[in-house]
């Protein structure tokens, strides 16, 4: 996984003795990995701030809003802010291309 268990808690701001939802946030760090690649058509770069970001802010989203009721909106969309972001990375030539062709 790119950002490590530790690095994911921090950004969710949740205490690292608390280890109740490790295994969730690290399937969700795996998970969002598969995400990116899968909807940009780019490999995951480890060193690539904008991926690590990206990847965060993915766990973040899904975390917080992991209930199966809410009385929120629109759940199912992604904050502008990361869509953006996504939408770069795709475009970016920067970022190798998935090996097999991939599907953005």
């Amino acid at each position: 996984m790119a950002e490590g268990i530790v690095a994911l808690k921090d950004f969710l701001r949740i205490d690292a003795d608390l280890q109740d939802d490790d295994a969730l946030i690290a399937s969700l760090g795996s998970a969002a990995i598969s995400y990116l690649e899968q909807t940009t058509g780019k490999q995951f770069r480890a060193d690539s701030e904008l991926m690590a970001l990206a990847q965060k802010q993915l766990v973040l989203h899904w975390y917080e809003n992991r209930s199966s009721f809410s009385t929120k909106t629109n759940l199912n969309e992604l904050p502008n802010h990361l869509q953006a972001i996504i939408t770069h990375i795709a475009l970016a030539g920067a970022y190798a291309p998935l090996p097999g062709g991939g599907t953005p």
